[in-house]
């Protein structure tokens, strides 16, 4: 019964995510596979790591070598990462199926806590975290954190009096203790959210294992304090600084400031959980016109604080998920900015599990699921949420869609409007890149990237009609004068692009010596970064430049 169950998740998984499998590579992609050497053979623990990258996979080594051997095996070829990250989250869904039944006991255990993942596996909501390829790294930290519990659950075996239904009597419960240990520490080389796991573990058992914190911690101290081992690589990855030039509050943002978008964002999480539509794959900062902007996030929080109070006085069990949602969330949704994305879908991944198998568990302890007309309709909610997955899905096929959604529901926001240029340039469609680069700039005049890649396009269009050399040094000096302002928060690889693009700029003028200048800076910071490929790219362009040839 229970493979067959296994078997049925997984083709409803791979039913709901087919039409996103042959879509295009999505923005950060080509930073994590396409253009990231880390990932390209040799195959070594300092790449790896490679916290001077500043790629979504730098400091997170376990994600690295899973793109890796992707990258051995299928090189470039979208299908095959999309295909194991679908995998990853059937193997999600089928820990968190076994954590649910070991968690609650009843004969209506079983049905509703199928019910509960089915959902979870088939909400539109996680497309994100599992077709935009790049996010394997939340998949892979979730499926430690499930792990870690699932084996933590199965220790308590033979330790309690009251035995919590956790598998079969007898069992010993060091290997499991063990492998929780493990777990935590493996999740921890995958993304950050693993800081967490001991903490959530430990109210994991208070709420579905023991009575009190006294009998708790006597019994369970010294594993508890085994978890906090994991902390250990947190620590050493995180002082290599790899994501230093997007989180952090040196970069400008406070922490009251954060904390104040999350205030609007995590309600709209909510709400997309229930009413998946508008979903985005990017967002901006929320645009406050008046009070009535208010209105939703005040009655949101008034309500969970009034859910939540209930919730605790009703016991630890029906409290612990929505401590599970707001745990998680916590790295990436508090008060740590991180300046370059204040919000995204994907960090609802593993909260929404414990939100959607709360309420299963609340229907199923009513005795709602049992009649037919609940039924009915729960699995017709189930065809709808597919669809929409599917839906969602195809979108991933054309990147530009997903981008175009984004500036009409936040028509403010420059960086997608920027973005989406990019996106027609690496199509060739160069009149409509400079258009998107020309709006960016309308709305925001310190893009520094849309300035750069203006000026780049203006510079060296095989078009001649599209080119103009005085606008496209403008825009280059603009660039300039933006990272130069911005030097100490901006990644080596940014200033190399600005400088090279400088000289593209100048040589189009006739200013060779000023061009020399440039990409001679460029060249050291190639130099610096260890990338021969791009040192010996500028070496020539260089030559080009003093033999009075337009450079690139």
């Amino acid at each position: 019964m229970a493979g067959l169950l296994c078997a049925a998740l997984f083709a409803a998984i791979l039913l709901v995510y087919w039409p996103g499998l042959r879509g295009a590579w999505i923005y950060d992609d080509r930073i994590s596979v396409l253009s990231n050497q880390s990932i390209q053979s040799p195959i070594t623990l300092d790449k790896l790591l490679d916290f001077e990258g500043q790629t979504p996979l730098s400091g997170r080594p376990l994600s690295s070598l899973t793109f890796a051997l992707n990258y051995a095996f299928a090189g470039d070829a979208v299908l095959s990462y999309r295909l194991v990250n679908i995998a990853l989250h059937a193997l999600n869904a089928w820990l968190a199926l076994a954590i649910l039944l070991l968690a609650f006991k009843g004969r209506r255990s079983f049905w509703t806590a199928t019910m509960g993942v089915v959902f979870w596996a088939i909400h539109p909501l996680n497309t994100e975290a599992v077709t935009y390829v790049t996010q394997r790294t939340e998949l892979l930290a979730s499926f430690f954190l499930l792990a870690a519990v699932y084996a933590s659950c199965r220790s308590l075996d033979g330790v309690l009096g009251e035995r919590p239904h956790c598998g079969p009597p007898g069992r010993r419960s060091l290997p499991w203790k063990s492998l929780a240990v493990v777990s935590c520490c493996l999740g921890m080389l995958c993304k950050e959210i693993l800081f967490v796991a001991p903490l959530l573990i430990a109210l994991f058992e208070r709420a579905y294992a023991f009575s009190d914190f006294r009998k708790q911690f006597k019994l369970r101290a010294g594993f508890y304090a085994s978890l906090l081992i994991s902390w250990l690589p947190f620590f050493y990855l995180q002082a290599g600084g790899p994501r230093r030039f997007a989180v952090g509050w040196h970069l400008g943002m406070s922490a009251w400031e954060y904390l104040s978008i999350q205030f609007f964002m995590i309600p709209h999480y909510f709400r997309l959980l229930v009413w998946p539509a508008d979903l985005q794959i990017q967002y901006a900062r929320p645009e406050i016109v008046g009070y009535a902007d208010y209105v939703y996030p005040v009655l949101f929080w008034t309500a969970l604080v009034a859910i939540g109070v209930a919730c605790w006085k009703k016991g630890w069990k029906w409290l612990f998920p929505l401590i599970w949602c707001f745990a998680i969330l916590a790295p990436s949704s508090s008060i740590v900015p991180i300046t370059t994305e204040v919000a995204a879908e994907r960090r609802m991944y593993l909260p929404s599990l414990g939100l959607i198998a709360g309420v299963a568990f609340l229907l199923g302890s009513r005795g709602v699921t049992s009649r037919r007309p609940v039924l009915a309709a729960l699995f017709a909610l189930a065809l709808l949420l597919g669809w929409q997955t599917r839906s969602r899905n195809a979108d991933y096929r054309d990147e530009s869609i997903l981008w175009r959604q984004v500036i009409e529901r936040q028509p403010w926001n420059w960086e997608a409007q920027g973005i989406l240029g990019d996106v027609f340039y690496m199509r060739g469609d160069f009149v409509a890149a400079a258009d998107s680069y020309r709006a960016t700039i309308a709305v925001e005049e310190g893009a520094l990237f849309a300035c750069n890649n203006l000026a780049w396009l203006l510079a060296t269009a095989p078009d001649p009609q599209l080119r103009s050399a005085e606008e496209s040094l403008a825009y280059a000096r603009k660039a300039q004068a933006i990272a130069d302002a911005k030097r100490e928060a901006l990644p080596l690889e940014a200033r190399q692009n600005v400088y090279s693009t400088l000289a593209a700029a100048l040589s189009a003028n006739d200013r060779f010596e000023e061009a020399q200048e440039a990409l001679a800076v460029s060249l050291s910071i190639a130099r610096e970064r260890g990338r021969a490929d791009q040192v010996a790219a500028f070496e020539e362009g260089l030559k080009s430049l003093e033999a009075g040839l337009v450079y690139p």
